[in-house]
This record gives C-alpha cells, structure tokens and sequence, in this order.
C-alpha cells in the first residue's frame, strides 16, 4: 500500500504467511492453521484487496498513533468476500500477520 506510511511485506512475513495459511503450501504442524480460500497465485492481490479496503483508517492510524502497531483480529477483524481476516502490521508498517479468522 502506498501512503505516508507504507505497508509491505518481507521475505519473513510472506513466508510466515504463506507457510500457515496458504492450504496447497502448508505443511507440519501449519496443518492445523486456517487456510485462506483462494489460490497461491491469488494472495497477493487478495492481501492488496483486504488492506486496500481500509486503507485509510491505516493511514489516519499511523498518522494519529505513530511507533504503534496496527492490529485488527476478532471482532475487529477485517470482512472481505465473507470472510474475517486479521492483520498485525508493524510500527515500521510491515505486514507481520494476516490470518483468516474462523
């Protein structure tokens, strides 16, 4: 995402991510962890989406809270297509988590 503060992720954080809740890739004990409902080749523009749909209440938080993490999970979690997903986004505004919330 784009902005003052931008939102990205890292080789750490995809791979957290992609490891845990992308269904054909997880593997040992990530088995258990919710899986998104689409494909790998879909995730990058369904975390582009997700964030994208509250952008701007990223924007204001950062701006209005800055050196706080940015966190939406249980009933704050995010509603895209149906589905609750949850984020952590560091002060930094890398994307640290993001998980479906079942």
């Amino acid at each position: 995402m784009h902005g003052k503060k931008q939102v990205y992720w890292d080789a750490e954080s995809y791979l957290h991510i992609v490891l845990r809740h992308v269904k054909q890739l997880q593997m040992g004990n990530f088995k258990n962890k919710t899986s998104f409902p689409y494909k790998f080749e879909d995730l990058q523009v369904l975390i582009k989406k997700v964030l994208g749909s509250i952008g701007e209440e990223i924007g204001r938080y950062f701006e209005e809270k800055p050196g706080k993490i940015f966190r939406r999970h249980g009933k704050m979690s995010v509603l895209f297509n149906n589905d609750y997903y949850c984020m952590h986004i560091d002060k930094q505004g890398r994307l640290v988590r993001m998980y479906l919330n079942k």
